[in-house]
């Protein structure tokens, strides 16, 4: 290779990170390269976590020195040499503060909540949230303008109240003001001692006719009246017994003569409640700002439904004000493909055409990110990017064709390639067999997962990886209808029966569903599957007794249910919790047990060590005390974020040295938390309990994850198998209805065949299990299909 075609390729060499055994491959530069192999065969470590981290390690170097120093402490890639790597820009899914933060929504997500805000600060008018109606300040010259309509020709005076206590008639006269009205009288200021008790008095700035002429004059002195008052004055209309009777004030007589008083605000004043409203700025829109939230939000539960904002956490004020006649609750509530259709800024207007090319034109800016699956974020940080005038830049993408349809990757597709026209760079970790066939360039990890993983067996173009028989997916392509077709269609044990059920703008008039089976619902992106899930969901939650766990409105209007059923589990990609400490083996509750075998060696009897000081979650146990058992330590880097580095006093054993030095078959307790758990499942199958629950994970193709790994690292896809394990050892006190949302979300064609024989066991002992999906392998695999925008479901 010469040197101009080594330029035209990253060149990967020695690279060891994670499972990665000194990998050395050149990716080719100006293409759209996808990096495919079976989950924990080492995708993520090559592409993000070695070129990826490479790139922007690359970029930080262009820093200042204090960055510089803070980025210096995290560790570097695993790697003997990295070269020719362009600026990185890496859009991943399953960034978890991207899902944990409670503000994220698809608007702040896309990039366009700041537009949208100066939008309605700029353009935006103001409207009672009680009353509904239109809320204006008035200015010098709407007043003006106001009264040559209503009132011209007619003698006026400009005056503003004031509080008699705060400055002597003496002082008001030293001002330059002449007159007062005094509990509806006029006086002279000047022949005034001092107040009256308890007296009702405005300043007099002008006394003057409403006519053209006056025009200049007329918005001099409404200008001091409004600065004067504090933004309030009042205009006292002279009338006679001939004129109209006036409305939007009040009458008074003075010196003989009556006068209509109309009040004034330069404050948006409701003029049917009396509310007053705040401007419209771009802090109204912001919910980071403590008076700009929702008050009635942080009142609620956690997860509770708020009934005064819908979701999007914002006062009333901010959501009643509108564009357009649009409402700030109206532009977030809508779809976006519906919303490219208003008046909204050019900036926003890209973004949301980009959103809705790349086929997520059915989400609305206010949902939340954390309702979102990985794909579904991920593609749209793809969308946001797609409108960046970047060039000679390397997009890393995880995952973007995951929990995707089929007739949707063609738009995945275009956005990809529209990153190249302008000489970027892709690269892709994906499985989707459309993605793959579509890229210039594959490179394949494999053979297998984990420690069996973590090697290039093909780098190929696409038309040529199938006919690799080394190749684990060509091998799998071949394969793929005998891999999944069932051993006979199950006869539903019973059935449940539904009326009415909403799904978005659609109602199901009645809907059957087998119980005792295999179930699947089907359709494209946005048509409906998820909501039907929830549906179900909570339908059956309420028919077995148990309290809606929504506060929304039912989506349905009556269930029938045939008794039996002990529980209905949700088994969706929400983390299975929040503690960075938690780790595969504790959520497992096998840690207990693996203690156990350490504190039974003959060195921990030796030194008197027991089960607990094996603990890395106690503060009495052996765990390290820099890092307090974590292994890492958190690294402030400046940008607003935090990284984590190797702890340098345990080198991310977790425990201090002295510790390492019980062996169990020759292993320490930290490389018993390295291995995997199909390896740890032949190591201790002598411990039933800890052998059926890894045996379990490996059954549903999760045999590549590490014991110790923290569960905050997983994706959605491996928690929701996670929970599905859970139902496969656990003994249930009776059968269960088991809802999974796109369980094949991000997973190789191999771990789907894991995976359906994962869910054709929970069937076969009794549980019914109803899958939100479109892989080919799970509708293969399936009983009953109910695809939605059909008429019908279609039963096998």
């Amino acid at each position: 290779m010469n040197a101009l075609q080594s330029r035209q390729t990253v060149q990967v060499r020695g690279a060891r990170c994670h499972n990665l055994k000194a990998v050395d491959v050149d990716v080719p530069l100006r293409q759209f390269v996808v990096v495919t192999g079976v989950s924990g065969s080492g995708k993520s470590s090559l592409s993000v976590h070695t070129i990826g981290a490479a790139g922007q390690r690359q970029f930080l170097e262009t820093m200042s020195p204090r960055l510089r120093r803070q980025w210096d402490r995290l560790d570097p890639p695993e790697v003997d040499h990295v070269a020719h790597v362009p600026p990185v820009v890496m859009l991943q899914g399953d960034t978890p503060s991207l899902h944990s933060d409670p503000r994220s929504t698809v608007a702040t997500l896309l990039g366009v909540e700041a537009d949208l805000a100066d939008w309605f600060a700029t353009q935006g008018m103001a409207y009672c949230p009680q009353c509904q109606i239109p809320v204006t300040a008035a200015t010098p010259a709407s007043v003006f303008d106001d009264l040559l309509r209503d009132a011209p020709q007619r003698r006026a005076m400009i005056a503003f109240a004031i509080k008699p206590a705060e400055q002597s008639p003496a002082e008001w006269t030293q001002a330059g003001y002449a007159r007062a009205i005094v509990n509806d009288d006029i006086v002279s200021l000047a022949e005034l001692k001092r107040w009256p008790p308890r007296a009702k008095a405005a300043i007099v700035v002008d006394r003057l006719k409403v006519e053209p002429a006056s025009a200049e004059r007329w918005r001099e002195s409404l200008a001091i009246a409004f600065r004067e008052g504090g933004g309030l004055i009042e205009v006292l209309l002279e009338t006679t017994t001939d004129d109209q009777p006036q409305t939007g004030g009040s009458s008074l007589m003075l010196d003989g003569r009556v006068f209509h008083r109309r009040e004034f605000s330069a404050m948006l004043l409701c003029r049917q409640c009396g509310r007053t409203l705040r401007p419209l700025t771009p802090a109204l829109f912001d919910r980071r700002v403590q008076d700009s939230a929702c008050a009635v939000c942080a009142r609620l539960p956690a997860g509770s439904d708020c009934p005064a904002c819908d979701g999007l956490q914002l006062c009333d004020e901010a959501l009643a004000s509108r564009v357009d006649d649009r409402s700030w609750r109206q532009c977030h509530s809508t779809a976006v493909s519906q919303l490219t259709l208003f008046n909204v800024p050019a900036p926003v207007s890209s973004r949301l055409r980009s959103l809705t090319a790349i086929g997520l034109g059915h989400l609305s800016l206010g949902r939340a990110t954390a309702t979102l699956s990985t794909g579904d974020v991920c593609r749209i940080l793809l969308a946001q990017a797609a409108v960046l005038p970047t060039t000679d830049t390397l997009f890393v993408v995880e995952e973007p064709g995951a929990g995707w349809h089929p007739a949707d990757v063609p738009q995945l597709v275009d956005v990809l390639r529209s990153l190249l026209a302008r000489r970027n760079s892709v690269l892709v970790v994906d499985h989707h067999p459309d993605v793959i066939h579509a890229a210039d360039w594959v490179i394949e990890l494999g053979p297998a997962a984990g420690n069996s993983g973590g090697q290039v067996i093909a780098a190929d173009a696409p038309a040529n990886l199938e006919a690799l028989a080394t190749t684990v997916t060509g091998q799998a392509w071949a394969s793929i209808t005998s891999a999944f077709s069932p051993r006979k269609r199950r006869i539903p044990s019973g059935w449940s029966m539904l009326q009415n059920v909403r799904v978005g703008t659609h109602t199901l008039a009645e809907l059957r569903w087998p119980l005792g089976a295999l179930g699947v619902i089907t359709g494209r992106s946005g048509s409906g599957k998820s909501a039907l899930l929830e549906g179900l969901y909570r339908a059956w939650t309420v028919a077995i007794g148990k309290p809606d766990p929504s506060s929304r409105s039912p989506t349905w209007d009556a269930c029938d249910l045939p008794p039996g059923f002990t529980d209905v589990v949700l088994v969706d990609s929400t983390p299975l919790n929040r503690n960075k400490r938690s780790t595969v083996v504790t959520w497992l509750k096998i840690y207990d047990e693996l203690r156990e075998v350490f504190a039974n060696t003959a060195e921990a009897k030796r030194r008197g060590w027991t089960a607990a000081d094996f603990s890395f979650l106690s503060p009495q146990g052996g765990r390290c005390p820099i890092c307090q058992g974590l292994g890492r330590r958190f690294v402030e880097t400046g940008l607003q974020h935090q990284e984590t580095v190797t702890c340098p006093e345990c080198r991310g054993t977790r425990f201090r040295p002295e510790f390492l030095e019980a062996r169990y078959r020759g292993l320490s307790i930290h490389d018993v938390l390295m291995r995997t758990t199909a390896e740890a499942a032949t190591l201790f199958r002598h411990l039933p309990k800890v052998f059926s629950r890894l045996h379990a994970l490996s059954e549903l193709g999760l045999g590549y994850l590490v014991l110790g790994q923290p569960v905050l690292s997983l994706s959605g896809g491996e928690v929701q198998r996670l929970k599905l394990a859970s139902r496969l050892w656990g003994r249930a006190a009776g059968p269960a209805l088991l809802l999974c949302d796109t369980p094949s979300m991000g997973l190789h064609t191999l771990d789907i065949a894991a995976l359906v024989r994962g869910l054709q066991q929970l069937v076969d002992l009794g549980h019914t299990v109803i899958v939100a999906d479109h892989h080919r392998g799970i509708l293969d695999a399936a009983d009953w299909i109910l695809e939605l925008d059909t008429e019908n479901s279609v039963p096998f």
